[in-house]
């Protein structure tokens, strides 16, 4: 098998919720893996990133807000990420840590680590 066709994309998107169909427009292009900055969706939210293609897995890090916007009750959180794989890929994920401000897969092809 030759696994220098696996494909990866990356978007910031700017909120997640306003962007979802052209997120969506990424999975259509069949990428392997997706990765997705400043999501602004917050913790409870994190469910939507089940809807977006039932071909994919996902795991997301929540967006947080600032001590000032808490302090002031006031603004919208900032970053969150997210990340998506196809479920019938070359590779199996054998671990995701999700931390405030990463996340990190072990991505294993078949009978080879790869990350």
């Amino acid at each position: 098998m030759d696994y220098s066709n696996l494909s990866m994309c990356t978007y910031n998107c700017c909120s997640l919720k306003k962007n979802i169909e052209l997120i969506r427009g990424l999975t259509e292009n069949n990428y392997d893996i997706i990765f997705l900055q400043e999501t602004f969706i917050t913790e409870d939210k994190l469910g939507i990133l089940d809807f977006i293609d039932e071909n994919y897995e996902c795991a997301g890090v929540p967006a947080i807000f600032s001590e000032r916007a808490l302090a002031a009750m006031a603004g919208r959180p900032a970053g969150g990420l997210a990340i998506l794989w196809k479920r019938n890929s070359l590779f199996m994920v054998k671990d995701i840590i999700l931390k405030d401000y990463f996340i990190l897969l072990s991505l294993y092809l078949i009978n080879k680590l790869f990350l």
